[in-house]
């Protein structure tokens, strides 16, 4: 039905996993889900003319170090098809649902035994309600710093006083990459940090 650059359409699930490019895998063994889509609007000034590019990205980490990925973006000559890339989502969606618990609760037994858990480069300590920057150990706050959420993205803005506004003009973009496990982090930041988005 689907022609071979569309392949990824004939992924298939099965009692306790899926497959994909003729290899079986376990949702028991799924550590982590990254997924991303966007959708761009390409307008030909003088002739009226719209079209748009549709992309999406699923990524699946696997307990042993392996990725499988599920992608599609923009081909050479070709438009991307909204209906593939709705289809990847729906694969997202159904893995996400499959192994949320087993996700969610590896952050939760990272915090009980280290009282901190670790996400996309950042370092999240309930207790002491800040959140580290691993690579340069500069820690912000919760109660010193507003949390705006996008698309993908949490973006930190610190309280300064007016003089180390000043100070750290032009101020630098500080924020946190949410592509990753996107189901389980916005829960987490709820129950540990009362962070919340009304969303």
């Amino acid at each position: 039905m689907f022609g071979k650059k569309e392949r990824h359409l004939e992924f298939s699930f099965l009692d306790n996993g899926f497959l994909w490019e003729d290899r079986e895998y376990r949702f028991a063994n799924v550590l982590s889900i990254r997924f991303a889509r966007a959708r761009h609007d390409v307008h030909t000034i003088g002739m009226g003319v719209t079209s748009s590019v549709h992309q999406a990205s699923l990524i699946i980490d696997m307990n042993n170090g392996e990725e499988v990925k599920i992608k599609e973006g923009v081909k050479f000559l070709r438009s991307t098809s909204e209906k593939i890339v709705d289809h990847i989502s729906d694969i997202y969606i159904a893995i996400s649902h499959k192994t949320f618990d087993q996700r969610i609760q590896r952050y939760i037994q990272e915090i009980n035994m280290d009282t901190y858990f670790d996400y996309n480069g950042w370092r999240f300590h309930p207790t002491a309600r800040y959140i580290e920057l691993i690579s340069s150990n500069e820690r912000y706050y919760v109660d010193k710093c507003s949390f705006l959420k996008s698309y993908g993205f949490i973006q930190i803005k610190q309280h300064l006083s007016l003089i180390k506004k000043i100070l750290e003009w032009p101020p630098r973009e500080i924020g946190i990459n949410t592509t990753t496990d996107t189901d389980v982090i916005f829960p987490l930041l709820r129950m540990y940090f009362g962070l919340s988005w009304g969303d």
